[in-house]
């Protein structure tokens, strides 16, 4: 089961940072570069564990 921590860390990661600017770049978006309330990493884990996923699936996603 994925935590709230887990989740933090994830999105404060190298990776998932790349691929935000992947994002920005190729649909000529912003993002917010702001802290999520922690509020939002719960419902994050809540739906990743309810998928049945885990941040390795989605870290393999983003690799890709």
């Amino acid at each position: 089961m994925v935590n709230i921590n887990e989740i933090r860390d994830f999105i404060n990661s190298s990776l998932y940072k790349t691929a935000l600017d992947k994002l920005e770049k190729k649909y000529k978006i912003t993002t917010n570069g702001k802290e999520l309330p922690s509020v939002l990493f719960e419902y994050n884990a809540n739906d990743i564990n309810l998928s049945g996923a885990t941040l390795s699936d989605l870290e393999n996603i983003y690799v890709e």
